[in-house]
Parts: C-alpha cells; structure tokens; sequence
C-alpha cells in the first residue's frame, strides 16, 4: 500500500484550502513541494538527495490516484 491518509474534515477546514492555494494549481492537476537543505546546492551529496526524494515520491504513486502521474524537479541556490 501506497500514499497517505488526511480525513475529510481537515481537506475541509479554511486553512487547508488556504494553504492549498499556494501549493496546488486552480485545476487540481499539479502540485508543488517547498524542500529545504542544508547541503551545498552544487554538491554531489545535493544531486544524491534530488535522486532520492524523486525515486521516493515515485514509489509512493503505484495504486493511488497518482500511479500515472509525471514528478519533476527544479530549483535554485539560496
């Protein structure tokens, strides 16, 4: 089994659809995640853990809503 659970009242709830506005599209279709590290952006250890978070977040899609869905990243340096 795949994905997670959030109950019915919290996707309900004035500050989830607050904060949705931020992180999901007006459509429904794409979603964006705010990651922070502390590792040099440049460095071999920061490529490893782009690999990681996509491999992980592509092992979670199979028998969810989201098996077909396409997973990108991108990003800048702070």
């Amino acid at each position: 089994m795949a994905g997670f659970y959030i109950p019915p009242q919290v996707l309900a709830g004035d500050d989830f659809k607050k904060a949705a506005q931020v992180f999901v599209s007006p459509d429904g279709h794409t979603v964006r995640y705010l990651i922070q590290t502390k590792l040099n952006p440049f460095s071999t250890q920061a490529m490893d853990q782009v690999n990681s978070i996509t491999d992980n977040a592509r092992r979670a899609q199979p028998n969810t809503a989201l098996a077909d869905a396409s997973i990108a990243m991108a990003g800048f340096p702070l």
